[in-house]
């Protein structure tokens, strides 16, 4: 799948560090998160425990938005990206190991499989992008 974001846009996501991922579970309340994420051609990866909120969320209702934003002072602007899409859970396997794999090569030092046993299991996420938001790049 091609990126439906410009050079600029994927050049900022691959910048940031933060992401807020938003899931709601069957009785559509909202559960919204920060989350380490890799975007790649489309497809947004992250990961959650077992046990957690998001992913009783995420197998409960498939549909999740994403936003990846900041803020700067000096000059003021804002800017950022909505994505909204389908979430996929993996638990082993390639996608698993490709998500583990972007994520460690992002974030040096960080291995979603060592996360505290409150957690539960570590599971991969794959977001397929559905619809995209932007704000604050003016035209490229």
């Amino acid at each position: 799948m091609r990126s439906p974001l410009s050079q600029r846009e994927v050049k900022f996501l691959r910048e940031m560090r933060v992401a807020r991922l938003a899931t709601a579970s069957k009785e559509c309340e909202p559960h919204v998160v920060p989350v380490f994420f890799v975007y790649q051609s489309g497809v947004l990866w992250t990961t959650a425990g077992s046990k957690t909120r998001k992913l009783k969320n995420l197998r409960e209702n498939d549909k999740v938005s994403v936003v990846i934003d900041e803020y700067v002072r000096e000059p003021p602007r804002e800017r950022g990206v909505l994505l909204r899409g389908r979430a996929e859970i993996f638990s082993d396997g390639k996608d698993y190991e490709k998500g583990i794999d972007t994520l460690t090569r992002k974030y040096q030092g960080y291995d979603p499989r060592e996360s505290p046993p409150s957690e539960g299991t570590p599971r991969v996420i794959m977001v397929t992008t559905t619809r995209v938001v932007r704000w604050g790049f003016g035209e490229d």
